[in-house]
């Protein structure tokens, strides 16, 4: 090997640990930053829903215009006082589309037309969020609040007819932010550490070979190889590291990443995937459930099968996760794999409604590893499915949630092995 290659190695040596800390650190920032972003934005739609949920059974729309009646106006006051003397609400205000205060936990503003942030887009349909001081959203509290402005509709999928905002403690959601970002920064950080010893170690381990064994060239390069898999491997444990901060939060699907990851592997061996196509799996199927940080525990947790409302806020994780991807660069190939995994074959899926080969197609695996690897696992609200009934299942649901030619591999794979 040459003198100059052996320069380009004690370099790598020098400079690639800190390089791999410092750009680890980046990503560790951005990243965290994107974790943050979805958590509050879950905990604003979860508030969202509770608080057009104690103004919608209240209210009655008579020629286009809500109004508040006697008795609703006394229930409304009940329960939100009952939040206001356990601190869960510092403030409550229901406004009509035309600007006008309906109710209010500040007397002094009802029946007063006011202006509020985010109130044209409540009134189209859209939850709007802020964290702002107390000074700021003008209660008499310590620290930070949130302000969440939502719609109010009768039904699920009615209209808009009134307009919502609450200011709650911040304190209780600043505690979760810290605790997904912490775990964040864990996996980040110890990945990056151990990779750039690694890195620092496998340069000076192969600057040693070339001065012992310059002659030895086809013995180094096989040395170089298997340097690079173990870097390969490093990175892969960094990924497994971020697919926990979901699995750390639920008992339940702790290493259905894992085990999905598994299952995504055997069916693209089944299926002829490059080497690259088959690294791409794996990472996506690591890391698929990464949206989930956003969700709240006690849906992840929740003992029964989820309500429509429930699986409406559950289904945002497969969007929040490829937004989180998103901003690390070597993991473009995976994002849109991550964001499509629930798409169905027939059109019926989400967050796209892709239908087809619209669908990626390393997506369209990912999601029947996804599907097998979670009836064979235990649940919160069931036990775990035989394996046999399992494959029935992925059967009967070929061509309509699932590709067809996928089916066929994954069979091929799971005919042959288990019991």
């Amino acid at each position: 090997m040459s003198d100059r290659s052996r320069i380009a190695l004690a370099r790598i040596a020098t400079i690639g640990p800190p390089l791999v800390l410092v750009t680890s650190a980046l990503v560790g920032v951005i990243v965290a930053a994107q974790v943050r972003s979805v958590v509050i934005q879950g905990s604003s739609q979860t508030i969202a829903a509770g608080a057009s949920g104690l103004a919608a059974p209240c209210l009655s729309v008579v020629e286009g215009r809500s109004t508040l009646t006697e008795a609703g106006c006394d229930d409304l006051a009940r329960a939100v006082g009952q939040r206001l003397e356990t601190g869960q609400v510092y403030a409550y205000r229901l406004i009509g589309l035309d600007g006008v205060v309906l109710y209010s936990s500040t007397a002094d503003d009802t029946g007063r037309r006011v202006a509020v942030v985010g109130f044209d887009s409540a009134a189209d349909g859209r939850v709007t969020s802020s964290v702002e001081s107390a000074d700021e959203a003008g209660v008499d509290a310590d620290g930070r609040v949130l302000r969440v402005v939502a719609p109010v509709r009768k039904g699920d999928v009615g209209p808009v007819i009134a307009v919502a905002e609450s200011i709650k403690p911040f304190a209780p959601i600043a505690a979760s932010v810290r605790e997904s970002v912490l775990i964040v920064w864990l996996a980040v950080g110890s990945g990056a550490v151990f990779t750039s010893v690694a890195t620092g170690l496998i340069a000076r381990r192969a600057v040693r070979a070339i001065d012992t064994q310059r002659g030895l060239t086809d013995s180094l390069n096989q040395r170089l190889r298997d340097s690079l898999a173990d870097i390969e491997s490093q990175s892969l444990g960094v990924l497994q590291a971020l697919s926990a901060t979901v699995d750390a939060r639920d008992q339940y699907t702790a290493r259905h990443s894992l085990g999905t990851t598994e299952v995504a592997f055997r069916i693209g061996g089944a299926l002829g995937l490059s080497p690259h196509d088959q690294t791409v799996l794996e990472r996506a199927a690591l890391l698929h459930d990464i949206g989930k940080i956003g969700v709240p525990e006690a849906l992840l947790l929740k003992p029964s099968a989820l309500s429509p409302e429930d699986y409406e806020r559950v289904k945002e994780h497969s969007e929040a996760g490829a937004r989180i991807l998103e901003t690390v660069p070597f993991l473009a190939d995976v994002v849109p794999i991550v964001r499509h995994h629930h798409e169905r074959w027939d059109g019926s899926g989400y967050p796209a409604g892709l239908a087809g080969e619209d669908i990626p197609f390393l997506a369209r695996v990912l999601a029947v590893a996804d599907s097998f690897d979670a009836m064979v696992s235990e649940r919160p609200y069931r036990g775990p499915l035989p394996r046999r009934l399992a494959i029935d299942e992925v059967v009967l649901c070929s061509g309509s949630q699932f590709d067809p030619a996928v089916v066929d591999a994954f069979v091929a794979w799971a005919e042959t092995t288990g019991s």
